[in-house]
C-alpha cells in the first residue's frame, strides 16, 4: 500500500463508523444424495467459492447532517462432485449463498473525499463483512449435518474497476 493510500485509508476510517452488517438474502440447496450419512460415499469433492462486490450507495448531501454508506456483496461456496469428466457440469452437493451489507454512517463534520472512500472500499469494506460470512458458512453446515466447508481466513480485494463498472456508485465531490 502506498503512502498516499495510507494516508487516504485513515482519512476514510476517521470519517466512517460502522453502524451494522446485515444478512440482506440467502439460499441453501442439498443435494438429496447428500448428508451427514453420506458425505464419505463420495471419493473426491471440490469446494468452489465466489465473492462479488455488488454495488456502492452512498448518501451525502454535502450539508450538515450525517451520510450513509452501503456496501453490498455475495459470496457463495459451493461442494461438487471431482469424479466426473471435464465435460460434464459437475453435479452440486451443496450450495451455500448469502448477500450481505455493510452499513456505516458518515461523519457529518469531516466526510471522507471521493478518492478516501474508494480506498476504503477496495481494502477495508470487506473485512467487515467477512467474519460474518465465514459464520454463516460454519453454522449453516453445523445445521446440515455435514463436516464444515473451509472458508478462507482473509478475503481478496474489489478492484477499484469493479467499482467504476457499477452505475449505482454515487461518490462526494470533495
Amino acid at each position: 500500500m502506498t503512502k498516499n493510500n495510507n494516508k487516504l485509508l485513515l482519512e476514510a476510517q476517521q470519517g466512517l463508523t460502522v453502524q451494522s452488517v446485515d444478512l440482506r438474502g440467502s439460499e441453501i440447496y442439498v443435494a438429496e444424495s447428500f448428508s451427514s450419512n453420506t458425505v464419505n460415499q463420495f471419493d473426491e469433492v471440490d469446494v468452489q467459492s465466489r465473492k462479488d462486490f455488488l454495488m456502492m450507495k452512498y448518501f451525502h448531501d454535502g450539508k450538515d447532517q450525517a451520510g450513509f454508506l452501503a456496501l453490498e456483496y455475495t459470496f457463495g461456496k459451493r461442494v461438487v462432485r471431482a469424479d466426473q469428466s471435464l465435460e460434464e457440469e459437475p453435479e452440486v452437493l451443496l450450495e451455500i449463498a448469502a448477500n450481505f451489507s455493510a452499513n456505516y454512517l458518515i461523519d457529518k463534520e469531516a466526510p471522507p473525499s471521493k478518492e478516501a472512500v474508494q480506498v476504503f472500499v477496495e481494502q477495508n469494506g470487506l473485512f467487515h463483512v467477512w467474519p460474518y460470512w465465514r459464520e454463516y458458512v460454519q453454522s449453516s453446515c453445523s445445521r446440515i449435518g455435514v463436516p464444515p466447508i473451509p472458508v478462507e481466513m482473509r478475503p481478496g480485494s474489489v478492484s477499484i474497476k469493479e467499482l467504476k463498472e457499477q452505475d449505482a456508485v454515487k461518490l462526494p465531490t470533495k
